[in-house]
């Protein structure tokens, strides 16, 4: 069904749920066989698919006075989902960033690819709790 919400246009949600995909998806191979080449391309799509999901929070501050859909969804991000962004952020950039940064650069081992992957997989969760609460559509169906 096509909501008319701003944050679940396919815009918004075709990079989130592919990017759920490749992070995932390279994580655990990277869990099973840690490699440096694996690692580079955690990293590298943990950091884009960050980039798409903050490009969100630039509308939190805004000098209008128009409270757009995506304003509040930032509102809602910065304000009373803070704790969940945080988690998001944290468990992102330790495991999708961090994590395959030290396995790149020599520290190849399969407990810190397990751990990695157990991040990100954490971030992914905190990433799909926030597009499912953050989404602030215009008005109430009738």
């Amino acid at each position: 069904a096509d909501t008319h919400r701003a944050f679940w246009s396919l815009r918004h949600t075709a990079p989130r749920f592919f990017g759920t995909v490749l992070v995932l998806g390279i994580g655990l191979a990277l869990a099973f066989q840690p490699s440096a080449p694996l690692a580079v391309a955690l990293l590298l799509v943990t950091l884009l698919k960050l980039a798409c999901e903050l490009s969100v929070l630039k509308h939190a501050d805004t000098d209008s006075d128009r409270w757009t859909q995506l304003r509040r969804t930032a509102a809602l991000q910065t304000g009373a989902l803070r704790p969940v962004l945080a988690v998001r952020l944290l468990a992102a950039l330790v495991g999708g960033a961090l994590l395959p940064f030290a396995i790149a650069t020599g520290a190849a081992s399969t407990t810190l690819a397990v751990s990695a992957f157990l991040l990100c997989l954490l971030g992914e969760l905190a990433e799909r709790h926030l597009f499912f609460t953050s989404v602030a559509p215009d008005k109430m169906p009738v």
